[in-house]
Formats: C-alpha cells, sequence, structure tokens
C-alpha cells in the first residue's frame, strides 16, 4: 500500500475517534503509528464482524446513497432547463 495513502486512513480513523496515534521516524520520514484502538474502535470492528448488524448499516447506506443520487439529478435537470 501507498504509505502515503496508509498515513491518511490512519489520520481518518483517528478523527473518527477510533485510534490514538503517534509519530514515528525513520529513513523515508516522519509517519503515524497506531497506538491503540479506542473503545469507539473496538466497538466498531465488533459491530462490523456481526452479519446482521453489518447488512443493516449497508442497506442504510445504499438507501441514503440512492436518496442523494436522486437529489443530485433532480439539481442537474433544473440547471439543463434553465
Amino acid at each position: 500500500m501507498d504509505p502515503y495513502v496508509a498515513e491518511e486512513h490512519f489520520r481518518q480513523l483517528e478523527e473518527l475517534g477510533f485510534v490514538e496515534l503517534g509519530l514515528t521516524q525513520s529513513a523515508a520520514g516522519t509517519g503515524h503509528v497506531i497506538l491503540r484502538i479506542t473503545s469507539a474502535g473496538h466497538d466498531f470492528v465488533e459491530n462490523a464482524l456481526d452479519d446482521t448488524v453489518w447488512r443493516k448499516a449497508m442497506e442504510k447506506g445504499r438507501d441514503a446513497a440512492w436518496s442523494i443520487f436522486i437529489e443530485l439529478l433532480k439539481t442537474a435537470a433544473k440547471g439543463m432547463l434553465q
């Protein structure tokens, strides 16, 4: 994996409150390492591993994505008609 992509993923996990990061230095430069997974991170993993919870979350995500897509289409169509 590209180290810049991994670094961004680490930062996103930290922003969500799932991990605590620390700094590391090497010949390649400064980067982050995961020091620990927070209780919120453990809860997320536990829920993600539960098939029932995961399926429900994916269904809600698809429904939300579909609604957003329809609204974008409506907005684009309105713009074309003006």
